[in-house]
């Protein structure tokens, strides 16, 4: 029976976690006016990671990986433009050749998911924010993302949008590459 109650707990916390996770990443693409995308942020996510290893990764790649027409991809890799996630770049191997690396407000919208992720987790086990909390807020100190909520705080409607204004002013400082969400962004409020 003891076994039983841990199992439940478990899932609990995990779906509780999904849940948040999912309504905040609904919540922020409908905010910032594009599609909820599951190729599209698999491509971003792959980008940024192939890009940590300091690999370069073209539009060949990204096809063969995914198995998809170059045609789809290509649309999914220039709606990541568009929102200024990757830019297109020289291949660092072959100059005749295009390949694609994330910017840094790709990298900051991946830190503070990051933070946000780990610290429902925190919530969810006490016993985990025993043991590490305290060092993995440091490190959220030394990023700049400490004062961010956790997911399960940000349910709630206005707790959103009380964050998702603060996203507002960090992709309007992200550059005037991305006019289109600038302007979306402005008529947010």
């Amino acid at each position: 029976m003891k076994n039983f109650d841990s199992q439940d707990r478990m899932l609990k916390a995990m779906m509780q976690h999904d849940v948040a996770v999912e309504l905040n990443g609904l919540l922020f693409v409908q905010t910032i006016g594009v599609k909820k995308d599951p190729v599209g942020e698999f491509i971003a996510k792959f980008i940024f990671t192939e890009g940590i290893k300091g690999k370069c990764v073209s539009m060949l790649t990204i096809v063969n990986t995914l198995h998809e027409s170059d045609n789809t991809i290509r649309k999914k890799i220039n709606a990541l433009i568009a929102i200024n996630f990757i830019t297109k770049n020289t291949c660092c191997n072959d100059l005749r050749n295009k390949c694609y690396k994330p910017t840094a407000l790709l990298k900051r919208v991946y830190q503070v998911d990051m933070t946000k992720r780990i610290k429902c987790l925190l919530e969810l086990s006490p016993l985990l924010d025993s043991v590490l909390g305290e060092q993995i807020n440091s490190i959220f100190d030394d990023m700049g993302t400490a004062h961010h909520v956790s997911y399960l705080k940000t349910q709630d409607t206005h707790t959103y949008n009380k964050f998702i204004k603060e996203y507002h002013l960090e992709f309007i400082k992200s550059g005037d590459k991305n006019r289109d969400v600038k302007n979306t962004l402005k008529k947010l409020g």
